[in-house]
C-alpha cells in the first residue's frame, strides 16, 4: 500500500534450461623428463522462459482502478569454450621443474527479451494501444594467458619458485 492506494501483483518466471558441460584432454609422454598436455572445456547453455506479470490498483475504498498485464519472452543461450595447451620438464632427478601454460577461453552469450504491457480500466477495457518494448544484449569475450614456472628446490624441506604470468 502507497497512501490511500494498494496494489496487488503477481509475477510467474518459469524458465526451462538445458545445459551441457564437458571436458576432454590428455597427455602426451615426450620422454622421460617431459611431458606435453591439452585439455578442451566446454559449457552449452540455453534458457526460455515466459514471464507473465499482473498488477492491480486500488483507491482507498477498495475499488480497483486500473491493471497492467505484462508478458516477457526471454531467450538467453550461453557458449563457453577454454583451450589449455601445457608442457612440464623435470630438469633433473633432484626435483628442478620447469613448465609452461597457455589458455585461451571464448565466450558467446545472449538475452532477447520482448515485453509486450497492456493496460486496462475497471471494466477490463484496454487503455491505448498495447507497449511493445525489445531487448538484445549481446556478451562476447576472449581472453589469452600464458604462464611459466621454474621451481628449485634446497635443504630437503625448501624449494624457491619465480614464475610470469600474462594475460
Amino acid at each position: 500500500q502507497i497512501e490511500n492506494d494498494l496494489y496487488n501483483q503477481f509475477n510467474y518466471w518459469h524458465p526451462i534450461s538445458n545445459t551441457t558441460n564437458y571436458t576432454v584432454g590428455g597427455d602426451y609422454f615426450a620422454g622421460k623428463k617431459s611431458t606435453i598436455g591439452i585439455m578442451f572445456k566446454g559449457y552449452n547453455s540455453s534458457q526460455h522462459a515466459d514471464v507473465n506479470s499482473e498488477s492491480s490498483s486500488y483507491n482507498g475504498s477498495g475499488q480497483q482502478t486500473s491493471h497492467v498485464n505484462g508478458l516477457n519472452e526471454q531467450t538467453t543461450p550461453n557458449n563457453t569454450y577454454n583451450v589449455n595447451l601445457n608442457y612440464s620438464l623435470a630438469i633433473d632427478s633432484l626435483g628442478q621443474k620447469l613448465s609452461f601454460d597457455a589458455d585461451y577461453v571464448y565466450n558467446n552469450a545472449s538475452d532477447k527479451e520482448s515485453y509486450v504491457n497492456r493496460y486496462t480500466d475497471i471494466n477490463n477495457q484496454l487503455i491505448g494501444n498495447p507497449i511493445y518494448l525489445r531487448s538484445m544484449n549481446m556478451v562476447g569475450y576472449n581472453i589469452y594467458a600464458l604462464k611459466g614456472d621454474y621451481e628449485y628446490p634446497f635443504a630437503r624441506k625448501w624449494r624457491a619458485e619465480a614464475g610470469f604470468k600474462s594475460s
